[in-house]
């Protein structure tokens, strides 16, 4: 026994003492005893593994050494293992006790008991004894590690389970974390880590409150969350701003963002802080006046070559498109004297990624000639025709964009000012407007198809007032 009062003398073989003396059987009978009385023993004590005792008791490992509260009694301890006899087993000979490992090993070595020696060893295992043994106290296992539990025997495996559930559980054993990111902690630590440290943990954002892991969120769903809050790059005192919001707060809100002047369509150059436009406008009243009143003059001047003057669109060579699946354009047209610059896109098998046996129908916004005198994005209504080129005439008129399309949130994208090439590079409209089915053979009379080209009419065009 070591002086903290820990057991840790192990059974090895050659071991010698008072107590131990191995005798080779003397006749074969002896042998056939001790061979029918351990089998007997097996059957009633189960496997060498020192496994469950009976009536529920705790699981225990013979080979265990445990550090005990209070030094046990001598009576309690193998007197061939010399360790405590966690199942000890009475010997039929002489009435001692022995542990059971202890006494299958004899067994297999065709031995007589160690104590007597008289007879061929015969035992029985000693399930009274085993409940005083089970009932010692011992320290926990981890007791070096800073853990003051103390209790008996035959609760310490509880005490020292990996599993969760009630009763007074070790805090110092070792558990991998049950959100699967591989980490090992002390339970004490355990839930500290998969609450706030587990990249794995389940996670919400709290800008928009899509879930999954803390991992995923912060690193995939953050660089682009529409509600994720931004700082804007110009400093300004609006504080943080969601990242959906930048782009229109920088053209339209930001006072400190860098903006042209409101005549630079009449060939005014600056640019200023939009907090300080009003300053500039006013303190450069009377050059603006002269440039507004030449651009005026040019304006009327040029308006007249550059209007479209019809409003009615033809698309030609319907059969080719609809067989190449190419997108075809109009020629572009303006909402009115100084207004903005469209035109229509048509795709013969809808805008969808598969053909589909439509016709489909947007609008596009382009480089105008008067886009610096215009409000951004565009608001308004356009209304349109599907022409019916039989003598009834019955146009098929729909809608293209109106008040409810601005709640939309592409609709912003789609309507601003085009910066980078001739048109924007998404439109507005339908995918599907009307089945080629309706269109090859029209319906009540009606006949939008006429040598293989199709006709649009803009009836109704409505700017609104910013």
């Amino acid at each position: 026994m070591s002086l903290d009062g820990r057991f840790l003398r192990p059974f090895r073989e050659g071991v010698t003492n008072e107590h131990l003396y191995w005798e080779e059987s003397s006749s074969s009978e002896d042998d056939n005893d001790s061979e029918s009385a351990a089998s007997t023993s097996d059957e009633s004590t189960g496997s060498d593994s020192t496994g469950g005792s009976s009536g529920g008791e705790t699981s225990l490992n013979e080979e265990h050494s445990y550090d005990f509260f209070e030094e046990p009694s001598r009576d309690l301890f193998c007197p061939v293992k010399l360790d405590v006899m966690l199942r000890p087993c009475q010997t039929r000979c002489c009435g001692n006790h022995v542990s059971l490992s202890a006494a299958r090993r004899l067994k297999r070595m065709r031995k007589r008991c160690p104590l007597c020696k008289r007879t061929p060893l015969r035992f029985v295992e000693d399930k009274y004894f085993q409940r005083v043994v089970l009932g010692k106290k011992v320290y926990c296992s981890k007791r070096a590690l800073g853990c003051t539990w103390v209790g008996e025997i035959r609760v310490l495996k509880d005490h020292l389970s990996t599993e969760t559930g009630p009763g007074n559980r070790c805090g110092f054993v070792q558990l991998t974390c049950s959100h699967n990111c591989g980490c090992r902690f002390p339970r004490r630590e355990m839930g500290s880590h998969e609450s706030n440290d587990c990249p794995k943990r389940p996670f919400s954002c709290p800008h928009c409150g899509y879930t999954s892991t803390y991992e995923t969120v912060t690193r995939e769903h953050w660089p682009m969350c529409g509600k994720f809050p931004l700082v804007c790059p110009n400093e300004c005192t609006d504080g943080s701003i969601e990242r959906r919001s930048l782009k229109r707060h920088l053209s339209q809100e930001c006072p400190e963002q860098e903006v042209d002047c409101e005549f630079s369509y009449t060939g005014c150059t600056a640019r200023v802080k939009r907090r300080r436009l009003t300053e500039h406008i006013k303190e450069n009243i009377q050059d603006h006046l002269r440039s507004l009143a030449k651009y005026t003059m040019q304006l009327h001047t040029h308006a007249s070559g550059t209007l479209s003057q019809s409003w009615e669109i033809t698309f030609r060579n319907f059969r080719w498109h609809r067989r190449s699946n190419r997108e075809w354009y109009s020629p572009p047209f303006y909402t009115g004297v100084g207004g903005y610059k469209m035109c229509l896109g048509i795709d013969a098998n809808g805008f969808k990624p598969n053909p589909s046996a439509h016709l489909g129908v947007a609008l596009y916004m382009m480089r105008g000639e008067f886009d610096d005198a215009l409000q951004w994005p565009f608001s308004g209504t356009i209304k349109l025709e599907l022409v019916d080129q039989s003598p009834a005439g019955k146009n098929y008129s729909f809608t293209i964009v109106d008040e409810t399309s601005h709640t939309d949130e592409d609709y912003e994208d789609i309507f601003s000012r085009v910066t980078e090439g001739e048109r924007s590079e998404e439109g507005w409209g339908f995918t599907e407007l009307i089945s080629h089915k309706h269109l090859l053979k029209g319906r009540r009379g009606r006949q939008y198809m006429n040598n293989d080209s199709l006709a649009f009419r803009v009836s109704k065009i409505r700017v609104s007032s910013s």
